[in-house]
């Protein structure tokens, strides 16, 4: 898939946000957002545990990552990149800052004329563990969600946390599968196959 490709892929996401998510939302507890993130220690590299499959990762087969950067006190750089079958891909987007507590995000790669980026999707922190070493990212509506963390495995009991957690927040972890990493898990499978939790149907 090409950065073409790969734009209209997130176009239609952003649109699926908007149009989608409040009537999957109503049936779904609010999340539960941590009261403060300190930007100072929360910025950097984190490497893709887990994720809901999506159309805007569809070419990455690998080693995905996202580093942010702070270009003011409610505006954060993004850049995704991941190990695709052809040549590594990477993306810049922009990640701003909705609430006081920092948690609450609106996230986007789509840009007009190549510098005004549009809005897409909220993106909410919806737990954060206190050394800053991994965080769940939720979708209002439920849709979407990953697990990051600051190295490219976490132990089986942290996960096991953080498959509890999506629970909690309305998720099946089922649906989550992990992100092969060079020095990680080697193939990608079911976040319920590797923590053992499963939500019952």
């Amino acid at each position: 898939m090409n950065l073409q490709q790969t734009l209209g892929a997130l176009l239609l996401s952003g649109l699926l946000f908007l149009g989608g998510g409040p009537a999957i939302a109503k049936s779904k507890p609010p999340l539960q957002t941590p009261a403060k993130v300190d930007m100072n220690r929360f910025l950097g590299l984190w490497y893709e545990i887990a994720y809901t499959p999506n159309p805007f990762e569809k070419q990455c087969v690998a080693n995905t990552t996202d580093e942010y950067f702070q270009l003011s006190p409610k505006l954060l750089k993004v850049i995704n990149r991941c190990d695709t079958t052809g040549k590594p891909f990477m993306a810049e987007g922009r990640s701003k800052i909705l609430d006081e507590s920092g948690a609450k995000q609106r996230t986007t790669f789509l840009k007009l004329l190549g510098w005004i980026y549009l809005p897409l999707g909220d993106f909410w922190i919806t737990a954060l563990d206190e050394d800053y070493q991994a965080f769940i990212v939720a979708q209002p509506s439920r849709r979407y969600g990953w697990i990051m963390g600051r190295t490219p495995s976490l132990p089986t009991e942290t996960l096991q946390h953080l498959a509890q957690k999506l629970k909690e927040q309305g998720y099946d972890p089922c649906e989550f599968v992990t992100t092969p990493h060079t020095k990680g898990l080697e193939k990608s499978q079911s976040l319920c196959t590797v923590t053992g939790i499963t939500v019952p149907h």
